[in-house]
């Protein structure tokens, strides 16, 4: 009974080993992998963007290489207008188009100082106004509480383009 348990003690010696060694050579070396750091010495390039139109504070996804992955680092401009970057990572920007961003031109500037890189589209965003209408209607004879004093005729229309 001994002999057959020293027996089968052995081939599970040998078979933890054996699974041991396997889960050792099967793990990753973390020196070869890409991290999708920003490297000054290449060029930052966009291959395309999406959506293609839209008006101030649509979400755009800018596709391309070489953006890094620091959101602080990573300047966009729509229109010549600075556009609020949420979120970058080596191959993609996500940002929102800002307000007046009328000729759509897109430019991306990744990196500060000497190392900072500036790149632009091939194509341009085409920017849509919106049309914003604000009517105040207050009910004549009624006290204007801003002014302290009763309206006699009141109707304020304010339009905005953006």
């Amino acid at each position: 009974m001994k002999c057959k348990m020293k027996k089968v003690l052995k081939e599970w010696r040998w078979i933890l080993l054996a699974l041991f060694t396997i889960c050792i050579c099967s793990c990753k070396d973390d020196d070869n992998v890409e991290t999708g750091a920003f490297d000054p010495s290449k060029p930052v390039a966009i291959s395309d963007f999406t959506p293609k139109e839209g008006g101030a504070y649509q979400k755009l996804l800018i596709y391309g290489e070489n953006f890094g992955t620091d959101v602080s680092k990573v300047k966009v401009k729509i229109g010549g207008k600075d556009a609020i970057v949420i979120n970058v990572k080596s191959t993609y920007v996500y940002c929102f188009v800002p307000s007046g961003a009328f000729s759509g031109e897109i430019e991306i500037t990744v990196g500060e100082g000497e190392n900072a890189v500036t790149t632009t589209a091939s194509t341009t965003f085409s920017y849509e106004k919106k049309m914003v209408a604000i009517i105040v209607m207050i009910k004549v004879g009624e006290t204007d509480h801003l002014m302290d004093r009763k309206v006699s005729n009141a109707v304020a229309l304010a339009i905005t383009d953006d």
